[in-house]
């Protein structure tokens, strides 16, 4: 199984309809054409690998760590730990108001680690609303993604274990097997389950036609004008 974060995806790695074929780079590469060329994609180019840590806010580190475990069938890489505000030991990117907290994390069977934070003081925020359990206009990665051999297994499995269901599992392409669903777990976190690694899917989405490209905005002036 694979799984990214957007978005990030992890693969759970027992996936055989993610064989190989051709590499990202010219699949993508090919689907753009000449569009690459405006976001320096070069075509044929090489495309380094990143080693991904994807990390999620939760109210219950230990709640959370059984439901990806379960779920998802994550191994456990680090159990539970606390975390205090010595200005030595506290973690990078958290600023004076942080007291405690905890952290443990969990590996996909490709690699990819899911790090699980709980923050205790100051606390963890609310439960979202039950009528926008997800915050997708918030700034910043607003879900993940794993890519699985069995979309609807996977859902329902999901949903049995406390997780709601977004959007039923639904084809991508009405010729290819490709399937897609949304689930939140149960603390709100938006999760995509996808048949397809990512570089198979974007290499035949969207369809001709299917949607619009974005219009592009004025060139952004990077110095003051000179004066006359």
């Amino acid at each position: 199984m694979l799984i990214t974060i957007g978005c990030s995806v992890v693969t759970l790695v027992d996936n055989g309809s993610q064989a190989a074929g051709p590499n990202m780079n010219t699949r993508v590469a090919g689907h753009l054409g000449s569009r690459g060329a405006d976001f320096g994609t070069t075509p044929g180019g090489t495309v380094p690998p990143i080693d991904v840590i994807h990390s999620v806010t939760v109210p219950d580190v230990f709640a959370a760590v059984a439901w990806y475990r379960d779920v998802f069938g994550l191994e456990l890489a680090v159990e539970p730990r606390t975390l205090c505000s010595d200005p030595v030991e506290r973690p990078p990117g958290l600023d004076s108001r942080f007291r405690e907290g905890r952290i443990s994390c969990l590996l996909s069977g490709n690699g990819v680690s899911l790090e699980l934070f709980q923050f205790v003081d100051t606390p963890t925020g609310p439960e979202p609303p039950e009528d926008r359990p997800v915050a997708y206009d918030r700034r910043g990665p607003w879900h993940l993604c794993f890519t699985c051999p069995d979309v609807a297994a996977l859902t329902a499995a999901a949903v049995e274990h406390g997780g709601r269901l977004l959007t039923p599992p639904k084809r991508l392409f009405s010729d290819r097997p490709h399937v897609l669903s949304y689930v939140a777990d149960p603390w709100g976190t938006m999760i995509e389950l996808m048949s397809h690694a990512p570089a198979d899917v974007f290499a035949r989405w969207p369809s001709d036609g299917a949607f619009p490209l974005a219009p592009r905005p004025a060139a952004v002036r990077t110095a003051p004008p000179q004066s006359e």
